[in-house]
């Protein structure tokens, strides 16, 4: 990053950080939150920049895991009453959706050498609904928030690179068949190659940002100018307190300025070194995790775009991601229960491994996978199915001692 840039960078951190208001605040640049949310600040959610983490077993809400709501027959709609997400907070006067509690239901995992491990099956509850009863329709979706380091050298992939991985048809017959998904990008107004999300269904990191003031804070901004956040028709209390306090911001309530800031934040996060003591042991667990076949989706080098317009510092940078970008298909376990846009129930976009062994330094509770129930690297790992089974079988068949170089080699991205 250039030095210019710097200033940019510390106030896009501040905005990051930044706690929004429901009213009229000393300062109009913080108010609109609402009228229904999830969350005041960006940083609630990421926190420190960091994956999230569900509630604890029988304990209502955490700020970093939100719920999805979908339509089982109808992929492009939420629920009729609550909309596309269930929100828990709410402005003076109104009565957040609704509040969530989980239980783990604890499977014990035998390996072939006798070795035992607890896995964690969720199961959602959600009580003091505001509005009446979930549609009979309606399934529940959580979603963790993701890490936030190197998003914008993600984004600098040539789009090429991404799409020559592809095999829907698993033409090679490895198992893996993994395919792109696309998205309509609001900055670009075209549909375009998805990178970001747990479906990959964002193009842009200026277009999941907008789509996180809109949704989980309830912030218009110049690519969202709708100001009510997620109510929907039948939350006329909502809609009309947006309605109200609408007058109090001349165009939207996250500006083009401030937009720009939190996005240029974000593409900037870097990505932590390698922590390696044991060279050999690493290499060890790196060769191991190639060949059991992790690398099929995890892809580990890419060199980016030898042109990026926005951030000219992520030119031609080899990178070490590991991850492809795509959809593969991770058995019925993970399945969401409903399709969500392109991508199938059961498809989710492999995660990027980078960073992922300070997780738990960033955030003690952080969990791992998509709903956060896995509570290590090696329970995500024996949740895999799918095009991930030969992976997790080869894995459980290794000693333990490779088994803990695998682990070493993740520990230490």
């Amino acid at each position: 990053m250039e030095i210019s840039n710097v200033g940019d960078f510390q106030l896009g951190n501040a905005l990051f950080r930044r706690q929004w208001s429901t009213g009229k605040s000393s300062s109009n640049s913080v108010d609109g939150l609402g009228p229904l949310f999830n969350s005041r600040s960006c940083q609630s959610c990421h926190l420190k920049d960091g994956r999230g983490h569900p509630p604890f077993s029988g304990i209502t809400q955490s700020n970093s895991l939100v719920i999805q709501l979908q339509d089982s027959e109808n992929n492009d709609n939420g629920d009729d009453a609550y909309g596309n997400q269930l929100q828990p907070f709410a402005a003076p006067g109104l009565h957040g959706e609704g509040q969530l509690s989980v239980f783990y239901e604890e499977l014990v995992f035998r390996y072939p050498d006798d070795a035992e491990i607890i896995l964690h099956k969720p199961n959602y509850n959600v009580s003091q609904l505001a509005d009446g009863p979930l549609g009979k329709n309606t399934v529940l979706s959580p979603r963790i928030a993701p890490q936030m380091i190197g998003v914008g050298l993600l984004e600098a992939i040539e789009e090429e690179d991404i799409l020559r991985q592809q095999d829907p048809d698993d033409i090679n017959r490895d198992g893996i068949s993994g395919r792109a998904n696309f998205g309509y990008s609001l900055v670009n107004k075209r549909s375009m190659l998805g990178r970001f999300g747990w479906k990959a269904s964002a193009p842009t990191i200026a277009d999941q940002t907008a789509v996180a003031f809109s949704v989980d804070m309830g912030l218009s901004t110049p690519l969202i100018r709708v100001n009510h956040g997620d109510c929907t028709a039948q939350q006329s209390s909502c809609l009309e307190l947006a309605l109200f306090t609408q007058d109090t911001h001349e165009d939207t309530e996250v500006s083009q300025e401030i937009l720009d800031l939190v996005v240029f934040y974000s593409q900037n996060l870097a990505v932590p070194e390698s922590r390696v003591e044991d060279q050999q042991r690493f290499t060890a667990g790196r060769d191991l995790f190639n060949k059991i076949g992790c690398e099929s989706c995890h892809t580990q080098r890419y060199v980016t775009s030898r042109i990026v317009l926005s951030n000219p510092h992520f030119e031609k940078q080899i990178i070490f991601p590991y991850t492809d970008l795509l959809l593969h298909d991770m058995g019925e376990a993970l399945a969401d229960r409903s399709a969500h846009g392109f991508a199938q129930a059961s498809e989710w976009r492999t995660s990027p491994l980078w960073g992922i062994g300070l997780a738990k330094i960033v955030n003690p509770n952080a969990r791992y996978l998509h709903d956060g129930r896995a509570g290590s690297i090696e329970e995500a790992i024996l949740w895999h199915d799918g095009e991930g089974l030969n992976a997790r079988s080869n894995f459980v068949g290794l000693s333990v001692e490779q088994r803990q170089k695998v682990l070493y080699f993740l520990r230490s991205l």
